[in-house]
């Protein structure tokens, strides 16, 4: 098969509806390499799409023989009914590469089956394990690891600590200011008891041109060349599971000093 999928985290996607409108974008980034000795352009689709969804398919252009890049795949969705402050949905992408601009040559395709995990991390049916707002001027656990990185192919000047800071923020009146990186990155422990299940919610504001990278333990769920290409300028979420009956080291690392705020950090279980 000359089309195939691999995942380097798993295939699952978590993804926290609180507060939002419909409809909802869900933004699925992926990377392609085209180990071709000629050009392909690439389609990413959702296969028999449920009645929920729309925008399911999107064309993203052309991959050089040899190369390699990162794509995001933004579909909509209604907001789906929760059930005990969840909802899973099973859909099958569909990656096919095509010879030709008019995507007209079909070359070959690759299907995968996700589950995507909705939920609303302020529902009641969620223990709250931990909140991080830091309204009180603290950092509320975080701290500056020496030695370590999120993404290893990051490799620039170490900056500052994190603090509070009140330039960005979704709580009033601070925000946590992430700078740092190369053999330096922001991390906190999380604790998780006995529960069936946990989550992690984060948000984040990067300015325009800077990218981050987020570890979750021994997972790299937002790799440098992933959080280049997501908004800028916004605040961007986050969500992604956590174990339970352990404790997990969430590392986040960013490519400039004073470039990234945090907020709203949730930890959520049952």
């Amino acid at each position: 098969m000359p089309v195939y999928f691999s995942y380097h985290v798993d295939p699952d996607l978590y993804y926290d509806i609180e507060g939002l409108a419909a409809p909802i974008t869900v933004n699925i980034p992926v990377g392609i390499t085209n180990n071709e000795a000629f050009d392909l352009y690439f389609r990413i689709l959702i296969k028999n799409p449920p009645t929920a969804w729309s925008n399911t398919s999107k064309d993203l252009g052309a991959i050089s023989a040899g190369a390699s890049a990162f794509k995001v795949f933004d579909p909509t969705r209604d907001l789906p009914t929760l059930t005990d402050g969840e909802f899973d949905e099973t859909l099958t992408l569909r990656i096919e590469a095509y010879k030709d601009s008019g995507y007209t040559d079909l070359y070959g395709y690759a299907e995968l089956e996700t589950t995507i995990h909705f939920f609303d991390s302020l529902d009641s049916a969620w223990t709250m394990v931990d909140r991080d707002t830091f309204d009180d001027g603290t950092k509320e656990g975080w701290s500056a690891e020496d030695g370590k990185t999120a993404d290893p192919s990051e490799t620039l000047t170490v900056y500052s600590s994190p603090s509070a800071d009140d330039t960005h923020y979704i709580s009033a009146p601070y925000g946590l200011i992430n700078g740092g990186v190369s053999d330096r990155t922001s991390y906190k422990d999380f604790t998780i008891g006995a529960y069936s299940k946990a989550r992690i919610v984060i948000h984040y504001w990067l300015k325009s041109g800077y990218r981050i990278a987020i570890k979750i333990g021994d997972k790299l769920v937002v790799p440098r060349a992933i959080g280049e290409i997501m908004p800028k300028g916004t605040w961007v979420r986050v969500a992604y599971s956590l174990p339970v009956n352990a404790t997990t080291r969430v590392r986040i690392q960013v490519n400039e000093a004073n470039v990234c705020w945090l907020d709203e950090i949730r930890v959520i279980a049952k």
